[in-house]
This record gives structure tokens, C-alpha cells and sequence, in this order.
């Protein structure tokens, strides 16, 4: 049964692993899961284990050692400033549909024309504000990993 279980989880896994890299990885996921299941007697309790490790796309990028886009230190202010980016702009969209009724402009084509910017400024707004918290993470990463090197080496 643990065995079954445990190569029905790797597999899935292996989807998410580049082909040259599969059988030393598998083997390496394989042993770290395999001493966590050590004190997991029951099915139930094995399953609850490989639910802690985690979902087998996020097991492939952590063995893999890839690194989100967005750093998890910056993703909730990421959030919260692309939140308030796209408010902005449905807010200046929902003006501009304010100003065609008041200029008397057919109301089909100004939801059209308005609804058609909206989504090119949501796209623009989305991809220019991952652009630069992507830039900030990855200049963050590899400040902290230059220093975490820096520290090994001086002792």
C-alpha cells in the first residue's frame, strides 16, 4: 500500500520534472517522503503526509529549486497595488461612461469603445505591474542570496 500510494504521488510529480532530470529527482523525493511516512502506520495517515508535502507541480518547483515570480515577502503588497491599479482604472473607465452620457454619445458604442479600453488598460496595468514587482523580486532574491553567500564565506 505505501509503496502503491507513494509511486501514484512521485508520477504525478514526474509530469512536472524535465525528462533528464527525473530519475535523480524522483529518488531524492522519494527518500525525503519516505522518512516522513516513517511514523504514518495508516493510509490515512500517509495521505495526510503527502498532502503536507505538498501538490506535486509545487514538489517538482522546490526540487527543481525554481523560484516564484513574485517573491512570497513581496506578493501581498503585489497584490494589494494591483488591486488598487485596477480599481483606479475602472474607476476612470466608469468616468468616461459618465462623461459619453453627458455629451449624449449613443450608449452601445460608448460601452463599447469604454469596455474595449478597460480591458487593454487591465491587461496593460496587470503586465506592467508584475513587470516590476518581478524586477523587485528577483533583485531582493539575489541580494539576500549574495548576502547569505557572503556570510558563509567569512566564517
Amino acid at each position: 500500500m505505501t509503496v502503491d500510494l507513494i509511486d501514484r504521488y512521485l508520477r504525478k510529480v514526474a509530469v512536472w520534472l524535465p525528462t533528464r532530470k527525473h530519475r535523480h529527482l524522483l529518488d531524492s523525493i522519494r527518500d525525503d517522503i519516505q522518512e516522513q511516512l516513517a511514523d504514518a502506520p495508516s493510509p490515512e495517515e500517509m495521505q495526510a503526509v503527502l498532502r503536507r508535502f505538498g501538490p506535486p507541480p509545487l514538489v517538482a518547483a522546490r526540487y527543481l529549486r525554481m523560484h516564484p515570480v513574485i517573491d512570497g515577502m513581496l506578493a501581498p503588497t503585489y497584490y494589494v497595488v494591483l488591486g488598487l491599479s485596477l480599481l483606479v482604472g475602472a474607476i476612470v473607465h466608469a468616468s468616461m461612461l459618465i462623461r459619453n452620457a453627458v455629451h449624449e454619445v449613443p450608449v452601445a458604442e460608448s460601452i463599447g469603445t469604454v469596455a474595449a479600453n478597460a480591458l487593454n488598460g487591465w491587461l496593460v496595468t496587470y503586465a506592467v505591474v508584475t513587470l516590476i514587482f518581478a524586477i523587485g523580486s528577483h533583485v531582493v532574491v539575489t541580494r539576500v542570496q549574495a548576502r547569505a553567500d557572503d556570510g558563509a564565506c567569512r566564517r
